[in-house]
């Protein structure tokens, strides 16, 4: 969990990228579990622990939605630096024209995505 989420696949998210979403889903996996499971005491006073999926389904839809709503695409984290060549402008992107290489765009290409 120590690996940072690229910034391309968070932008492929604003624009609307399920797999994109997928695999950020599936980078919090383990955190969203550890905060989902519960544990269960029978009348004997034994522990039991069980995956609360009311409880997971909110700790998801809550991590969608502030992506969606509330990530800004325009500012970048404090002492974050872009690492790839500069998208050229809104022209490339509606276009599609813009390089497999470039992250910093809305018009995300799927080999841009990792998993």
């Amino acid at each position: 969990m120590n690996e940072k989420i690229p910034y391309a696949t968070i932008l492929a998210v604003k624009h609307g990228r399920q797999e994109a979403m997928t695999a950020i889903l599936r980078h919090y996996e383990k955190y969203i579990i550890h905060y989902a499971t519960r544990t269960y005491y029978d009348r004997f006073g034994n522990a039991h622990c069980f995956l609360d999926e009311d409880i997971r389904q909110i700790i998801e839809a809550t991590l969608m939605r502030h992506i969606i709503y509330r990530f800004d695409p325009y500012r970048l984290p404090e002492g974050e630096v872009l690492e790839d060549t500069e998208c050229p402008g809104v022209a490339c992107c509606s276009a599609g024209t813009h390089s497999p290489s470039v992250r910093s765009c809305g018009g995300i290409s799927p080999d841009a995505i990792t998993e």
